[in-house]
């Protein structure tokens, strides 16, 4: 229902048309001073008569720009001979004159008229309002899409620049490389094909992300037996000496296999155990406790490492975000943002804790109950 406002200098003129409208639409009459704060309120047409827009034209003029870029219709009542004699400001805010007398049903006519003349400029506005939203949306897709092709072909570079440096060496000097500096070349390839693999690994998550293709496929899992396995696949894959060490509090091995999606958590916890033991400082030793209560279970990864500086750790988990801190260790910035999302799809949560130069704890959250729901 439009709400009308309807400021006539002579209250039976006011009281005759509100009588016809009322029926339709909420309207509101300004007898007197006292009143005009209505014209700073929410309203969708004014109805005015000449002496009123003389005598108002400044509270009806900061009416109409306070719901600017919308049109707010301001429907002139006046007599035929009077409409040479309005100034020329006056027809600034006037849409629409009818001359007196009027007829009511001419009167209705130009009152719908101009209120679909507003509804069209809502939507018009708010029309414009989703253009410019998706405008600036299209704008960060292309910065992010930018930054992350740079990302990307800066990480895939390095690797790639020490296979090819390596393999130049072994083809062109390997008559004069010792078994175990050949050995050592290889390592270094092998290392660098590892750091490949993962690159790609994150770029096709990053892509289903994109596409809402990653889902969550719970199935009955042990997962203290999981972590182990995932520990031990940590310990053996990582190019730097560690220690890992996994925690275990006496409840959880009460636990029956939760249904938990094995994908994605596997992504979860060697995600996190790489970046503790990358960002860690010598000795590398990092700890795995899991622990539980009766509604989640809880893992959490600590390290003894560089630490994340405050202001760094609110962003951490937004894509293609590093800390400040990192210097040249190597990084895309997504890791951290796919654990999030891996993490929210079994219905949990994730947090951090660090402390520059004294480490970082990670914690992850999810939840025992109603897991088989995704």
């Amino acid at each position: 229902m439009a709400r009308i406002l309807l400021l006539f200098s002579r209250a039976a003129n006011q009281d005759i048309v509100a009588a016809k409208l009322t029926p339709h639409h909420d309207v509101r009459s300004i007898t007197g001073e006292q009143d005009l704060n209505l014209l700073q309120s929410p309203f969708d047409i004014l109805l005015v008569d000449g002496p009123s827009l003389e005598q108002y034209w400044d509270a009806i003029q900061q009416g109409r720009n306070a719901q600017k870029p919308v049109l707010l219709p301001v429907l002139l009542i006046i007599a035929k001979e009077q409409v040479s004699t309005l100034q020329p400001k006056y027809w600034q805010v006037i849409e629409e004159i009818l001359t007196a007398p009027i007829e009511i049903a001419e009167l209705q006519a130009r009152v719908e008229t101009l209120l679909r003349i507003r509804q069209l400029s809502q939507e018009l506005h708010q029309a414009n309002a989703q253009l410019q939203t998706a405008n600036q949306d299209l704008q960060e897709l292309n910065r992010l899409k930018s930054q992350f092709v740079s990302m990307v072909s800066h990480e895939f570079r390095n690797p790639l620049g020490v296979i090819s440096g390596y393999l130049q060496l072994l083809d062109h000097d390997t008559h004069r490389l010792s078994a175990e500096r050949k050995k050592v070349f290889f390592q270094h390839i092998r290392d660098a094909i590892k750091r490949l693999i993962s690159l790609v690994d994150d770029v096709l998550i990053m892509g289903r992300m994109g596409v809402g293709k990653l889902s969550f496929e719970p199935a009955p899992l042990d997962l203290i037996q999981f972590c182990k396995r995932i520990i031990e696949e940590t310990q053996h894959s990582s190019t730097v000496d560690c220690q890992l060490q996994l925690e275990i509090e006496e409840e959880l091995s009460l636990l029956q296999p939760m249904p938990l999606d094995q994908n994605l958590l596997n992504y979860i916890l060697t995600n996190l155990l790489s970046n503790a033991i990358k960002y860690s400082t010598e000795p590398r030793a990092v700890r795995l406790h899991l622990s539980t209560s009766p509604k989640q279970v809880m893992m959490q990864i600590t390290d003894s490492g560089i630490g994340i500086p405050a202001e760094d750790q609110a962003q951490l988990f937004e894509p293609f975000q590093r800390a400040t801190n990192v210097g040249r260790i190597s990084g895309t910035g997504l890791g951290l943002a796919i654990t999030k999302l891996c993490t929210e799809l079994h219905g949990g949560q994730i947090s951090l804790n660090s402390v520059v130069n004294q480490g970082t704890t990670v914690t992850v959250q999810l939840p025992i109950k109603d897991q088989a729901q995704p």
